[in-house]
């Protein structure tokens, strides 16, 4: 019953007096008849209208009420419009234009209303234009020599609006009987004046008409699969009733050519289980799209099917990797045809043989690194210093897709496993694998067949043969739909300050933008410090409502969804609405600290329009605030089980969208080493914790924990969450992490990724010795007021002890290097050594992240002074940073200074910063000038500095003490500036 299907509530109102009547309250709608009659609705209420689409102007109409007493009043264009007729049911009346018309029913002519329903019908009458369907042209065959002609203008006696545009000009239908099944398209000789183009199979009406285009402009449009024999109608419309013309013909398939079979079959071995696969076209080639059957088996009569493997392209070539070593196979082909579904005769056979069986496969003991498959053909480095004897993990590669392996030394002998180490292909590099299942496989890397192990570096690459290569954007668009149930578009977007780009509502440069669209964003950010995005406006078109707006654009100070908003409005360039914010003179430039701006777009479901047209560049600023830690490569390395808190001012100059969180806000990233294995969970407590009972919500962030070696190759995070911190509405609750139990609900927690709709909390992770990882902390809300981050360590874990980051127990009186026929020579010098194993001699691109590139035994105990020295291998283009491991005979480890070196230039000590916790006190130790004047100062998260002291240099390495019983736990920058050099190094203070 109606009762039960909508929630009635009406408002009369009565704007034209007496006995005529304006509801303003619909119920159901109808499109007007071109001939008989057509039900609006079964149950209209008294005191409701219903809309009448597709009135021809000329054409008398007939509106009814089963209830005979009723009052009918029509409208026209909007629901409040001119009266074109008003009076008891039945009432005939005469559209004096073409459109939509509105029917108002009441009780009487006093608009009288009734809950209760009555049957509302309308009735064509007569007039009008004339039915198309009853004057038809024969289009007689394919290509120029058959061209139309069609003149537009006038009113026609339809407005079916078959490609979303409103077409109240005179209509043309053409019939046309398809000579042969295949695809078929229109093209356009001349044309002025939009016209709508339409098809329809098997009879001639009103409806059901599939949109071709709506054309300007000469050229080929459209792509129909029809069916030989089939009489087809097209339907040519005016969309303005301006007198235009088009001259038209119908493109007919070609004539359908079977191949020959496929000539120059060969096979080539590119290891011991695969081969690379060609052929060419036969003769003739085929017409249309011509797909070969490929299949390799041990039989020279080997068919498709019944071969060890085959496939299928619309090349001349494939691989395979699903072969035996040592074996002769046979390759066979045959070619088919979409044109008229024939194939030609198998290919003769061609015979070759894999490579030979080695001791393979080859499994590597130590995973190095991991990097994403690529997605187009340009390689991308896994690593620039693998040992044989390592492998990595090849995340994301795509079922399908064909992967080429290969390492820079090019005798290396390569094995691609499963995670499980499941063998998928061997030989020597490069090794090509068609993959078989979408998801992680790796790459062992070992100087032979015979497993061979080396403490070398080389390169080792990944390329996508098979996929196409990616074109960067010539301009960015707008989304009509979020991203994993959110609100955003697209993934940020960090502007090349260097440049300028246009940006476009979802039609593009073209286009209109779409209906419904709901408040969906997208931001953009600078990618260098200093600077701030700047749109400005070009060309606007954004349906108005009067002084408002139905459609409306907003721009956001800021690089979340809820900034503020500096202009929201709609309408044109030269008549903009503002419904807030200024409108300043379509310029806006970000002044929030992160320097984003916002856009988020609204469209109801009724008209579009041409949208707008806005360039986005970089200006200069002095409010832009840019946080170091915003970025991975800039992460705050943690030690210990250490509390502390956090914010951040901004996304940083780049931006990751990976896993469930799909867009950075106010970022800030933290590193830490896993010293002993077990358990890791966190806890993320926001400092604006909300208040449920006024429903005020908390500061919302969200986290992604990614296991990696170093920022170029985070992969996807292995604990993720992005949920809406709702709990001022359904009572989820202002924490996030990772535990058993979920501190919100308290109920337990199963799953390790969870998107907006989460419910904060994911699974603890077991974490193993050896193990780095990078934490991204988001907030989301745009007053990003801070939170505190607390790690929960079990079953043993323990991270790198804040202790271990204080200077060896060895008394070394010197560490440097020097160059030596272009390699660094790292040398240090002990005066004396206490339960000494062993040194690790670690090596950085960034000065952060470290890896070992060799071990020198250690004296163990001695009182003796003793020199070390140790060569780098790996020649090295610009700067880089070594630093001492030392392990102790019980396996403890302590870590020296850390030194710069470039064989190009000089080599001199960092700067180091600890914290001592005995003494409360923060040590700064850095090697001085006597000529120059240094600066120390300590920063927090804000950014605040809060303390600074000017030192003058003696020419020896310097040591200051900081105080630091009153400052608060936390993480700390400790800035050293001279001149216009300036190192930093973080420290944590418990």
């Amino acid at each position: 019953m109606k009762i039960i299907l909508k929630i009635f509530f009406l408002i009369l109102m009565v704007s034209e007096g007496y006995g005529q009547c304006t509801n303003s309250s619909s119920y159901g709608s109808a499109t007007a008849p071109v001939a008989g009659s057509v039900t609006i609705t079964t149950c209209q209420y008294a005191g409701e209208y219903a809309p009448i689409y597709s009135v021809v102007s000329g054409t008398t109409y007939q509106s009814t009420s089963d209830v005979a007493t009723d009052f009918i009043t029509i409208h026209r264009d909007t629901y409040d419009g001119a009266v074109v007729a008003s009076g008891t049911t039945p009432l005939n009346w005469t559209a004096p234009s073409s459109g939509t018309y509105f029917m108002h029913t009441n009780t009487n002519s006093s608009c009288g209303t009734e809950s209760v329903c009555r049957t509302t019908i309308i009735t064509f009458i007569s007039g009008g234009g004339s039915n198309p369907c009853t004057s038809i042209t024969s289009i007689g065959g394919c290509g120029s020599g058959f061209t139309q002609t069609y003149t537009g203008g006038g009113t026609g006696a339809w407005n079916t609006s078959y490609c979303l545009y409103s077409t109240p000009g005179i209509e043309q239908v053409y019939s046309f009987v398809a000579p042969s099944t295949g695809t078929y398209s229109i093209g356009v000789s001349a044309a002025t004046g939009y016209v709508d183009y339409g098809w329809q199979a098997g009879s001639c009406a009103s409806t059901g008409w599939t949109c071709i285009d709506d054309i300007m402009s000469a050229g080929t449009y459209g792509s129909m699969s029809w069916t030989a024999g089939t009489t087809y109608y097209i339907l040519l419309d005016d969309e303005d009733g301006t007198t235009g013309t088009h001259q038209f013909y119908i493109n007919c398939p070609a004539s359908c050519t079977t191949p020959g079979a496929p000539a120059s079959v060969t096979g080539t071995s590119t290891g011991m289980t695969s081969a690379n696969l060609s052929w060419a076209a036969g003769t003739p080639a085929g017409s249309a799209t011509v797909t070969y059957y490929w299949v390799v088996g041990t039989s020279p009569a080997v068919t498709y099917g019944s071969g060890v493997d085959q496939g299928t392209t619309t090349s001349t070539s494939a691989s395979t990797a699903a072969l035996a070593c040592n074996t002769t196979y046979y390759l066979r082909v045959y070619a088919y045809t979409s044109c008229n579904g024939t194939s030609s005769a198998y290919s003769t056979s061609a015979a070759f043989t894999t490579d030979a069986c080695g001791s393979g496969p080859c499994f590597g003991s130590y995973l190095w690194l991991s990097a994403d498959a690529p997605t187009d053909n340009v390689p991308v480095q896994v690593s620039s210093c693998n040992y044989a004897g390592e492998y990595n993990e090849i995340l994301n590669v795509v079922a399908g897709q064909t992967y080429q392996f290969s390492s820079s030394v090019p005798t290396d002998w390569l094995t691609i496993t499963t995670t499980a180490n499941a063998l998928l292909t061997t030989g020597t590099t490069p090794v090509s694998w068609v993959a078989t299942f979408s998801g992680t496989v790796r790459c062992h890397i070992h100087t032979s067949s015979a497993c061979g192990t080396e403490s070398a570096c080389r390169e080792n690459y990944v390329t996508c043969t098979s996929c196409a290569v990616v074109i960067p954007p010539s301009y960015y668009i707008h989304s009509t739909t979020g991203i994993q149930s959110t609100y955003l578009g697209d993934c940020m977007v960090n502007l090349d300050c260097g440049t300028t780009m246009n940006y476009y509502d979802n039609g593009g440069p073209i286009g209109n933008y779409s209906n419904s669209i709901n408040n969906i964003y997208r931001s953009f950010c600078p990618n260098v410090s200093g600077k701030c995005v700047r749109a400005t406006m070009n060309a606007m078109n954004i349906e108005p409502a009067g002084a408002g707006c139905y459609d409306f654009l907003a721009i956001g100070n800021g690089p979340t969804q809820n900034v503020t908003s500096i202009w929201e409005g709609c309408n044109t360039l030269a008549t903009p609405n503002t419904i807030a914010g200024a409108w300043n003179a379509g310029t806006w430039t970000s002044t929030d600290a992160s320097g984003c701006l916002t856009f988020r777009f609204y469209s109801d479901g009724i008209n579009r329009r041409a949208g707008w047209n806005i360039t986005l560049s970089c200006v200069d600023c002095a409010q832009q605030n840019y946080q170091a830690t915003s970025e991975c490569e800039g992460s705050f390395e943690t030690c210990g089980n250490t509390s502390f808190s956090g914010a951040s001012t901004g996304p940083g100059h780049s931006s990751t969208c990976n896993g469930c969180v799909v867009s950075e806000n106010y970022t800030a990233w933290y590193y830490f080493e896993i010293t002993t294995s077990g358990t890791l969970g966190l806890q993320i407590t926001p400092n604006n914790l909300g208040n449920p009972a006024g429903c005020t919500d908390p500061d919302d962030y969200d986290f992604a924990l990614f296991r990696a070696d170093d920022c170029s190759n985070l992969g996807a995070p292995v604990r993720c969450s992005y949920a809406w911190n709702e709990n001022c509405y359904y009572g989820t609750g202002p924490y996030t992490g990772m535990a058993n139990i979920n501190a919100n609900t308290g109920g337990a927690v199963s799953d390790q990724s969870e998107d907006v709709n989460g419910d904060g909390y994911v699974t603890p992770l077991a974490v193993t010795a050896g193990q780095t990882y990078f934490l991204m902390v988001n907030g989301w809300t745009p007053s990003d007021l801070g939170y505190n981050l607390t790690f929960q360590l079990s079953n043993g874990a323990v991270f790198t002890d804040c202790d271990d980051l204080v200077p060896l127990p060895v008394e070394l009186s010197s560490f440097k290097a020097e160059c030596n026929n272009d390699l660094n020579q790292i040398q240090w010098k002990t005066l004396s050594e206490v339960n000494n194993d062993y040194f690790a001699v670690m090596k950085s691109y960034n000065g952060f992240m470290f890896k070992t590139i060799g071990w020198v035994i250690g004296q163990g105990n001695s009182n003796e002074p003793h020199d070390y020295s140790f060569v780098d291998e790996e020649k090295n283009e610009g700067k880089v940073y070594y630093q001492l491991k030392q392990y102790d005979f019980d396996g403890n480890f302590k870590y020296s200074e850390i030194i710069s070196a470039n064989c190009n230039g000089m080599v001199d000590p960092e700067m180091q910063a600890y914290f001592k916790s005995n003494e409360k006190q923060i040590d700064v130790t850095f090697s001085s000038d006597a000529s120059s004047e240094y600066t120390i100062q300590l920063i927090d998260l804000t950014g605040k500095v809060i303390y600074s002291q000017l030192i003058h240099g003696d020419g020896t390495r310097l040591k200051h003490e900081i105080e630091s019983g009153l400052i608060p736990p936390a993480l700390y920058l400790v800035r050293l500036i001279s001149g216009n050099k300036m190192e930093i190094k973080k420290i944590v203070v418990d």
